[in-house]
């Protein structure tokens, strides 16, 4: 299985990338825990909370599955054979946490302020990184600027660390689009 792992970092993005490779992915574009397409109009493909909140219960072998930082700390470290590590600016990811802490509010009762934001990333932060050193597994990092400003070059570097074989530089269409890939995940 491979983790993808991030906070409001472009978890999403690189779920999408993966589709369009081709790489198989489990996740809801949108699912009734989550459900706020305003903020993400092109999907997020994540698993319901239920289904990660202790950790993935099930192995989702040759797949994969974006986890939160304490989820991916749950998640049994047999299950997962490497890890995508989504970073972003921090002030933006901030920034970010707080929108989704004001779309959910009635379920998560946190108070949507900078401040809970930061401390929900830090926590996130912190679950992530002991997970990675607890794992011990092959980690690849790609940062939200360089996919958003330079995709061919972050999606090599994914495709690489995954051992994908498919040519982005051949004009890949999205069919519903007509861009190229990288053109169709911004």
């Amino acid at each position: 299985m491979i983790a993808v792992t991030g906070l409001r970092s472009g978890t999403s993005l690189i779920m999408q990338t993966l589709k369009l490779l081709e790489f198989p992915i489990v996740g809801y574009k949108f699912h009734d825990d989550f459900s706020h397409k305003e903020l993400n109009p092109k999907g997020y493909y994540s698993l319901p909370g239920r289904e990660t909140v202790y950790g993935l219960k099930t192995h989702y072998k040759g797949k994969a599955v974006k986890l939160g930082g304490a989820e991916l700390f749950q998640t049994n470290h047999d299950f997962v054979k490497k890890i995508i590590v989504c970073e972003r600016d921090r002030h933006q990811t901030v920034n970010s946490i707080v929108k989704i802490l004001k779309a959910d509010y009635d379920i998560a009762e946190i108070e949507p302020t900078v401040e809970n934001a930061e401390l929900v990333f830090d926590i996130n932060i912190n679950f992530q990184e002991r997970a990675i050193r607890k794992f011990n597994k092959p980690i690849i990092r790609i940062r939200y600027e360089d996919i958003t400003t330079n995709p061919e070059v972050s999606i090599k570097k994914i495709k690489e660390f995954l051992g994908l074989r498919s040519n982005i530089n051949n004009a890949i269409l999205n069919i519903n689009t007509g861009k190229t890939l990288c053109q169709s995940l911004l």
